[in-house]
């Protein structure tokens, strides 16, 4: 057995990263549902960005989106 978790180690990311697949599918799915203002609400943090300049992020990333079989990413 390898010390440094070899095969077991694979098995463990193999898994991490199928489940943030799916939690990042579930957002998707919940956000997908919200109009951008909405989505902005629910993501905006102290210090950050604007409720405006989110909408603005989201509502420009939605329409590059649209028509495109790639998920568009600022």
């Amino acid at each position: 057995m390898d010390p440094r978790g070899g095969e077991s180690m694979t098995v463990i990311r193999a898994q991490a990263l199928e489940n943030a697949g799916r939690v990042i599918s579930d957002a998707a799915a919940i956000f997908s549902k919200l109009t951008p203002r909405e989505s902005a609400q629910r993501i905006w943090t102290p210090g950050g960005l604007s409720l405006d300049e989110l909408t603005d992020r989201i509502t420009a990333s939605r329409a590059a989106w649209e028509g495109s079989d790639t998920l568009a990413l600022d």
